[in-house]
Formats: structure tokens, C-alpha cells, sequence
């Protein structure tokens, strides 16, 4: 399999996706979803060391066919080891609970620089907006059960994240932000 175009560096944030292998749904149900979530936030710890993570986890949403984080590496090959370990564990699980064999998602997980400020913040509206697609009313995404969306709208623990302390740690100033239209984002995935 090839190298990287971009190297994963610690202190960095990254926009990392995948979806399903020829676009078919890696979720079916809300169990499935359940154990993507567990996973994806159990194997953040460093299996060296213990006490360090490898990944800081900012934002992120599972939708039927893919899905989308934005993490920050906290140790060296934090994001590599993380996703061999959480990717393949998921992985199995959906292949013995359907009945299934190979690979699961299309290719290796796609993978982009979070530059800057502006880019962080575009990137975070542009994963929280992404169910907006599944809903008739626009306003319905901002309760999607598999974003972490509603942990800054609603919790006040997130008022000491990195995401919220660019919009004042006020909720509703990100939430203004996500319900603007964004023009012309930057280099965002389709």
C-alpha cells in the first residue's frame, strides 16, 4: 500500500474519512453504531503507554455509509496505530455480525492537514452539518445521534475544549456558525 502524501505530526489536527468499500453502508443499526463509537474511543490509549492517548478526539460523525473525525495526534504514529486498531476491530465485529468477509471500507482512511484556525473551524461545521442530507427539516441535524455536535451545544464540560475557546466558549456562537451557510469552504471532501 503507498506511503502518505502527509505525515501525521504530533500537536497536529487532521481530518480523517473513509466510507464503505463500492459505497455501502458500514452501519445498519443503532448497535452498530454503539460499537463504532466504543471503539473509537477506547483505542485512543497508547498501548505502550498507558496513560497517553493517542489521538485527542475534536469532533466527528458517523453516517450510514461513512464517516468523518477530526483528532489531534498526541503521540508518535498516534493516528496510524489508532486507526489500525479501532478500523480492524470495528471491522470485525461487522463482519461476523453480518456474515460477511473482506474489507469493510474503501481504501485507506483519507487523510487532510487542519492548517489553521479557520480551516479548524470550517472543517467542525462542515462534519457537524453533514446529516443534514438525512433530514426533510434543516434545523433536525442539530440533534443527529452519532455527531458529538450536541456535546457542545449542550454540555458544559465543552466550554473547555479547543473547538468552542475559537467561538468565546459560547455554545450558541458555534451553533450560529454551523446554521450559516458556508461559502466558500476550504478544500472540504465530498
Amino acid at each position: 500500500m503507498p506511503y502518505r502524501k502527509i505525515p501525521f505530526l504530533n500537536e497536529c489536527h487532521y481530518h480523517l474519512y473513509n466510507r464503505g468499500v463500492a459505497r455501502q453502508p458500514i452501519f445498519y443499526d443503532t448497535q452498530d453504531y454503539k460499537h463504532f463509537t466504543a471503539y473509537m474511543f477506547s483505542c485512543r490509549k497508547n498501548s505502550d503507554l498507558p496513560d497517553l492517548k493517542d489521538v485527542a478526539i475534536e469532533a466527528y460523525c458517523l453516517m450510514p455509509n461513512h464517516f468523518h473525525l477530526l483528532v489531534k495526534q498526541c503521540s508518535k504514529r498516534g493516528i496510524t496505530n489508532y486507526l489500525r486498531r479501532f478500523l480492524i476491530a470495528y471491522s470485525m465485529y461487522f463482519n461476523y455480525k453480518y456474515d460477511r468477509v473482506g474489507p469493510l471500507y474503501q481504501g485507506r482512511t483519507k487523510a487532510k492537514w487542519v492548517k489553521d484556525e479557520k480551516y479548524f473551524k470550517e472543517i467542525s461545521r462542515y462534519i457537524h452539518r453533514n446529516p443534514m442530507k438525512l433530514f426533510l427539516s434543516p434545523l433536525e441535524f442539530l440533534t443527529y445521534p452519532h455527531s458529538n455536535l450536541q456535546y457542545y451545544l449542550t454540555n458544559n464540560q465543552a466550554n473547555s475544549s479547543l473547538l468552542l475557546s475559537f467561538f468565546d466558549n459560547d455554545p450558541e456562537r458555534y451553533k450560529r456558525f454551523i446554521l450559516q451557510i458556508p461559502t466558500g469552504s476550504p478544500d472540504l471532501p465530498i
